[in-house]
């Protein structure tokens, strides 16, 4: 089997340091900005130390997102739309940096098989994961819950994603996020 990275070992230091200055870039800039030349130069490190860890841009992207973005695994309280919320981070603050790099380079996604698979890895899989086991969990209680339930409690909630990974996101306090998801719960 060969080495992937022939040569000396990675430093674990400057891949972070690429990554946080690739995440700065793409948060402040946009996706357009971001290339090997501009972070070398940032970094003062050779666009090979780049290349060697990333393939291409899209790779260090796909990183970058997958750092980015965490769905968190939901809250099985019983309470159908505060699960559902709890896969959702708190919004009423202003996206973070990286949650900024993310919305600037998701809409590549659609273009870019290596973006798409992170986006794939980092929110729809683990989403889609999180809104089966709160189905699950309601149904161990003896709810009905029907496919079609489901796939309406999938669809709002990526779309309050991709509306958090927008240019321009909306803030939401729970208790409106509640009563949103209270209201396509309520109404299946």
């Amino acid at each position: 089997m060969t080495d992937r990275h022939p040569g000396r070992p990675l430093s674990a230091e400057l891949t972070e340091r690429v990554k946080t200055a690739a995440a700065e870039v793409l948060a402040e800039h946009g996706e357009r900005a971001l290339n090997a030349d501009m972070l070398s130069s940032m970094l003062g490190c050779g666009k090979a130390g780049i290349y060697r860890r990333w393939p291409s841009i899209s790779y260090l992207v796909a990183d970058v997102i997958t750092d980015a973005v965490h769905v968190p695994y939901p809250d099985l309280t019983g309470a159908i739309a505060d699960d559902l919320a709890s896969l959702i981070p708190s919004w009423a603050a202003p996206p973070n940096q990286s949650e900024r790099a993310a919305a600037a380079v998701v809409s590549m996604a659609g273009a870019d098989p290596v973006i798409a698979a992170a986006v794939e890895q980092s929110l729809l899989a683990p989403l889609q994961d999180g809104v089966q086991a709160v189905a699950a969990a309601s149904r161990a209680q003896g709810q009905t819950i029907t496919t079609v339930q489901v796939a309406s409690w999938q669809a709002l909630l990526q779309a309050l994603w991709w509306q958090r990974l927008s240019p321009h996101p909306l803030s939401w306090e729970r208790p409106h996020l509640i009563a949103l998801l209270r209201g396509v719960v309520n109404a299946a």
